[in-house]
């Protein structure tokens, strides 16, 4: 049997199978052609049949024929003592339709539901075999399904095969899998609601038609992945906590940088330069508790998650009491529990990287004295930060990095040397330095924050301050136009800017020397206008005395000037270490030609292969092992793509099932925006001018973009502190960073948006 393809008829099938199992509102359905000649028949029959309020809804065909088109028609819900209006609403429905044949339903409307949402038989994204419900609990029915932005969205993830089953989807999942055997179609669309423990259908029909087609994981797959993230959350006896969780988007936000499937190379790679013991490292210099030899980020099978537990630890200085860090510690991993949508915010809210005045919040946990305690030894380390000139010793090392890296490429060196001398002054005097001037950049901001939450200087004035800041982007935007004034030549621009990639650690993405006409296309010069700032007397006077009231022992000009020397020299410190990871690429495909092994497999090999091979094997030894590790590889890659991966993750359970909460984004610029979406492709070659840009992450390589005159950005992934939430606030873009997977899918499936970042809102248009 299969499902039709209009949703009319389709409610006419569901009642015929119901038999029981759900109710099927009491419903009734026209053509516009019949509309248009029985009107007033019509509008009889509807006030006889229905006693109570109604909703007309289209059921136009090419509604159904495309799921992007949900939402595109109008509906309305008429209450019984406004069924004088019949006629007028019911012209209003079809006034939009193109064709006479085209249907709308007049149906029961249930109201004050429990539950309401859209059931998905299949991942619309890959076709995996998961059970994904859309559903709301703000007893409105039609809030999914009509494009509205509606942050009470939840999104919840079932794998199929999975015998471990919520209570409160247990019903709604029968009737899913009883729909998919007698229908004989695993591509369903079910509209539902839910009112006292009865589940209504309101709709059915088929998912569009996709050319993937998806598998189920092995059995095996999902035992190992299981006891992985059993082994990891154990209690770790190095480390302060009662409990541990894994994030995606914690410290490092790895999947906003690697994205959320990257490849071997990419994720061995950015273990092996920052997060095995760079980063812990960095954080013990700077005063911080030393971590080590804890790892900060896991290969859960090719999924980069960040060690919660680890991370928070970190943050402790090192000689603050035992006893009140297991206090904090404890709390801030129970507020986590708590609150797990804030889990790509951690820094901020969670172990403070300034302590002001003594707040509610720690008020129940740690006693006053404590508290004083807590408050000497943080406030030391952002002091001795801040006045022992930290930027300017990690801009040295950077300075000695290019120079050895210099070196290196000049020496007639193999490949491997190269690679083995690469790694080590880039870990040492790229990402190391990188590091302690993101960190700087972070308690920067976190005390602007706190500026601001506690009201000692406008939000305005601190997002005006950032929009006054220069970092690489707007060296780039300069140069092309340069270059687009023959005031430079394209080989002079590539030679500054040729190693950057819009994937900073993907092999497999063109820098910008591989493909300079790909990513720089756009031949209109512009220049993004930039707001001159300065603080007035009063923000200097209000935030000294904030300053002086909590023992700091620097004041305001020299903090704004760190704050925004930090947020520079961070983004320029990434823009030098990333030459780095080009040349370590450039010898990657030299010793793989060497070999006689395809390029396009280098992205499959475990970096630490090529480390070892420097001390450790021969060059047949060595091909052996690599071709053995990529078939591997590939294998783990295929099954993993079979998974649906929570982006928090409490126990072994989210592997069966988890929840998406609507994540709002992080919204900046000055102006409201209407305009045409388009999401960036790879592969290929598009023009961005005038449009609101769409990309997954949040990389620095993506600066091209903004040598397009582009009109907005929206991204996936980000935090309020991520590279691009930087850029967009200094080139005074209106944006969206970090939307989330549920918005960002939906969004990238229209046309056309109007951001108002002043409200951050934005409505689908």
């Amino acid at each position: 049997m299969k499902i039709l393809d209009n949703k009319a008829y389709n409610l006419e099938l569901l009642l015929s199978l119901s038999k029981n199992r759900y109710t099927v509102p009491k419903f009734i359905f026209f053509s516009k052609k019949d509309w248009q000649l029985k009107k007033s028949k019509i509008t009889q029959i509807i006030n006889n049949k229905f006693n109570q309020n109604i909703i007309i809804r289209s059921a136009s065909f090419d509604e159904d024929a495309l799921l992007v088109n949900a939402g595109k028609y109008s509906s309305y819900v008429i209450k019984k003592n406004k069924f004088s209006k019949i006629n007028y609403f019911v012209d209003l429905v079809t006034s939009e339709f193109k064709n006479l044949e085209d249907i709308f339903i007049v149906q029961e409307f249930i109201n004050n539901v429990s539950l309401s949402g859209v059931i998905f038989t299949k991942d619309l994204n890959k076709r995996k075999y998961y059970y994904v419900i859309n559903y709301d609990s703000s007893k409105k029915t039609n809030l999914i399904t009509s494009g509205i932005k509606n942050p009470t969205i939840k999104t919840f993830y079932l794998r199929k095969n999975s015998k471990n089953i919520p209570k409160n989807f247990i019903k709604l999942i029968e009737i899913c899998k009883f729909l998919e055997k007698k229908l004989k179609n695993e591509n369903l669309d079910l509209e539902f609601c839910v009112k006292k423990n009865e589940v209504y259908i309101l709709q059915i029909r088929n998912l569009p038609i996709s050319k993937i087609i998806s598998q189920v994981a092995q059995p095996s797959t999902i035992t190992n992945i299981k006891k992985k993230i059993d082994n990891i959350l154990k209690i770790k006896d190095t480390l302060i906590g009662n409990k541990n969780y894994l994030s995606n988007m914690a410290d490092w936000n790895p999947v906003e940088i690697l994205g959320s499937s990257p490849s071997k190379l990419a994720l061995s790679l950015y273990k092996e330069l920052i997060t095995n013991d760079i980063w812990s490292k960095q954080r013990h210099e700077y005063g911080y508790f030393d971590v080590r030899p804890n790892v900060l980020m896991y290969d859960i099978y090719g999924i980069p998650y960040i060690d919660i537990k680890v991370d928070i630890n970190s943050f402790i200085p090192k000689n603050l009491n035992k006893n009140i860090s297991k206090k904090l510690i404890n709390f801030y991993l129970s507020k986590l529990d708590a609150q797990p949508e804030i889990h790509d915010q951690v820094e901020f809210k969670l172990f403070p990287s300034f302590v002001g005045d003594f707040d509610k919040e720690l008020k129940g946990i740690i006693s006053k004295n404590e508290f004083i305690d807590l408050k000497l030894k943080v406030n030391s380390i952002v002091n001795k930060i801040i006045n022992d000139n930290y930027i300017k010793k990690e801009n040295d090392k950077i300075d000695f990095f290019l120079k050895k890296i210099n070196d290196i490429k000049d020496s007639n060196q193999h490949p491997i040397n190269k690679i083995f001398y690469y790694n080590y002054y880039l870990k040492e005097y790229g990402t190391l330095p990188f590091a302690g001037l993101a960190r700087s950049a972070f308690i920067s901001k976190y005390i602007c924050n706190k500026l601001i939450d506690e009201k000692i200087v406008d939000k305005k004035v601190i997002d005006n301050f950032y929009g006054s800041f220069s970092t690489i982007t707007s060296k780039i935007n300069n140069d092309y136009n340069n270059y687009l004034n023959k005031k430079i030549t394209k080989n002079n621009f590539l030679k500054k800017y040729g190693h950057l990639r819009p994937s900073t650690y993907d092999i497999s993405c063109n820098s910008y020397e591989e493909n300079f006409q790909k990513y720089f296309n756009n031949k209109e010069i512009y220049n993004y206008k930039k707001k001159s700032f300065s603080f007035k007397k009063n923000d200097y006077y209000k935030i000294d005395l904030y300053f002086k009231r909590h023992k700091l022992k620097f004041n305001s000009k020299k903090f704004l000037k760190f704050c925004k020397l930090s947020t520079e020299m961070r983004e320029e410190s990434k823009f030098h270490f990333t030459k780095g990871i080009d040349l370590i690429f450039k010898e990657l495909k030299l010793l793989f030609q060497e070999m006689n092994i395809r390029q396009d497999l280098i992205k499959h090999v475990d970096y630490n292969l090529i480390l070892n091979a420097f001390s450790k094997l021969s060059p047949v030894r060595l091909r052996n092992t690599i071709n053995k590790t990529i078939d591997e590889s590939i294998l783990e890659q295929k099954e993993a793509s079979k998974i649906i991966y929570p982006d928090f993750i409490k126990d072994s359970t989210a592997i069966d099932y988890f929840y998406r909460k609507n994540q709002a984004g992080n919204f900046y610029g000055f102006n409201n925006i209407v305009g045409g979406l388009i999401v960036y492709n790879p592969d290929l070659k598009q023009n961005f001018s005038n449009k609101i840009v769409m990309i997954e992450n949040a990389d620095p390589g993506y600066d091209f973009i903004f040598t397009n005159n582009i009109m907005g950005l929206i991204t996936k992934n980000g935090g309020p502190n991520s590279h691009m939430a930087i850029r967009c606030s200094e080139l005074n873009i209106t944006s969206i960073i970090g939307i989330g997977e549920e918005n960002y899918n939906f969004i990238s499936q229209k046309k056309r948006i109007v951001i108002n970042p002043e409200e951050s809102i934005y409505e689908i248009i």
